[in-house]
């Protein structure tokens, strides 16, 4: 219990720091980031020929 509420609250306090003292803009910019993460890679994979099934397995999307 007590390493669960330590990584809770590093995990706040790090959205904190990164939404500028806004724990719910951290978060969202976080998410942000790891969207665009998720799509470049996708588009990269596509771009160099890779087949859609692999991304996805890769993923762990299928």
């Amino acid at each position: 219990m007590k390493r669960f509420w330590t990584l809770l609250s590093f995990t706040a306090m790090f959205c904190s720091v990164t939404g500028h003292g806004d724990i719910l803009t951290g978060l969202r910019s976080w998410q942000n980031k790891k969207t665009e993460s998720w799509i470049e890679f996708v588009y990269y994979e596509a771009k160099a020929g890779t087949q859609l099934d692999l991304i996805k397995n890769q993923l762990q999307a299928a």
